[in-house]
């Protein structure tokens, strides 16, 4: 028999069977364990409903006290989820931004010995101390931690702060400090630990590496998002606007389209014929990394290649030979973890050969000039002909 609107949670048209199996396999309705129902005698809330209000409800359906907003701009473009190892090392200026409050860099940290979130808490903390003093009270703590073992924020973080203690000879609360620590591979996630009212800032690299946040100013940090080049800040002098492409959340097609468009022009007819071919066929992820690292190297190139003079002053414009450089290198450095940019990476290696390069026409021409200047030296009479 339908038991039509007995139960809130299951569709209209459960039975009471289907409502029980619905329950067991995916959690009861009030206490959220499987293998288990809301008219089990063994249910803690048999017989009664969950609390009314939202604390109460399944899931995360309200803000919790410890939600932290992480955002990430580098060179000035916004940087979402996950990206390979060092990817920041493609970009002068990287900005992690908690709560659109506080602004902070990556420093660095020793890694030595497995060290690295001890060395970042004691510079977030101002001590300066023997590293490998606090490991070794630390191996005291923990007698099934390897001497060569990586530490963990979450189970460890409390004897770090007891252990500078120890090796300073003072009295350092750990549950007078909270921590923050910023995912730099995961870009929007973090770790909250402890609820003390002096707040640490640190970031976790490539998964297993820790490093204090540096803080900076809100003016420094949003000056990357103003829209002038790299190449204009260094050559003050240069008063045209160089490639400087915007990040964008349109799909593949509109933003293929928009690159190509402005790097098309920095390249040869050929080259950007066969850029068109294959950048097309590139998903939109993979395509704003492109468009990132690319503008990036292109950059780096102008500044290191066009202001020599010391002045600001415009030496040389770059080739087209060189924009091919450019993209083989940003193709090459985001192939090893993308197979789509590979294979348009082994595309432009295949036509890097100047003789795959020329069009028919080109290759009609020159092959009648070298005729021609083969059929006037056969013309000429050498002084070992004329004796």
């Amino acid at each position: 028999m339908l038991t039509w609107g007995r139960c809130k949670n299951c569709p209209l048209h459960f039975t009471d069977e289907q409502c029980r199996i619905s329950q067991r396999d995916n959690g009861c309705h009030a206490c959220g364990k499987t293998d288990c129902w809301q008219m089990n005698p063994a249910c803690p809330y048999f017989g009664r409903c969950r609390e009314d209000h939202q604390d109460a409800e399944l899931g995360d359906s309200i803000p919790h006290m410890r939600e932290t907003h992480i955002t990430c701009t580098a060179d000035g473009f916004a940087i979402e989820g996950r990206h390979g190892i060092d990817w920041w090392k493609q970009y002068k200026d990287v900005c992690f931004s908690i709560n659109e409050v506080n602004h902070f860099s990556m420093g660095k940290a020793s890694g030595e010995e497995c060290n690295c979130l001890i060395d970042t808490l004691r510079q977030q903390m101002n001590l300066k101390c023997d590293v490998r003093a606090v490991r070794n009270y630390l191996q005291t703590q923990h007698s099934n931690l390897a001497a060569t073992e990586f530490l963990e924020l979450q189970k460890h973080w409390m004897d770090i702060i007891a252990g500078l203690a120890h090796v300073l000879g003072k009295k350092i609360n750990a549950s007078a400090y909270r921590i923050i620590c910023v995912d730099a591979m995961f870009v929007g996630n973090g770790d909250v630990e402890g609820n003390g009212s002096h707040t640490l800032y640190i970031a976790r690299q490539n998964a297993d590496h820790f490093v204090p946040l540096l803080r900076r100013t809100i003016d420094n940090c949003a000056g990357a998002n103003k829209k002038r080049s790299y190449v204009q800040a260094m050559c003050d002098d240069m008063k045209e606007e160089v490639w400087l492409p915007v990040l964008s959340t349109e799909n593949s097609s509109t933003l293929s389209e928009r690159w190509l468009n402005q790097v098309s022009p920095l390249l040869s007819k050929y080259d950007a014929t066969i850029l068109s071919r294959y950048i097309r066929a590139l998903p939109t992820q993979s395509l704003q990394k492109v468009w990132n690292a690319s503008r990036s190297d292109y950059l780096n190139y102008v500044a290191k290649n066009v202001c020599q003079d010391g002045q600001g002053s415009m030496v040389q414009e770059i080739s087209k030979m060189a924009m091919r450089k450019v993209l083989e290198t940003t193709f090459a450095r985001l192939s090893l973890d993308d197979p789509d940019i590979d294979s348009v990476y082994e595309q432009w290696l295949a036509t890097s050969d100047r003789p795959k390069r020329k069009s028919k026409a080109s290759s009609e021409r020159h092959t009648a000039d070298w005729a021609r200047r083969q059929w006037l030296r056969g013309r000429k009479s050498w002084p070992s002909e004329r004796r």
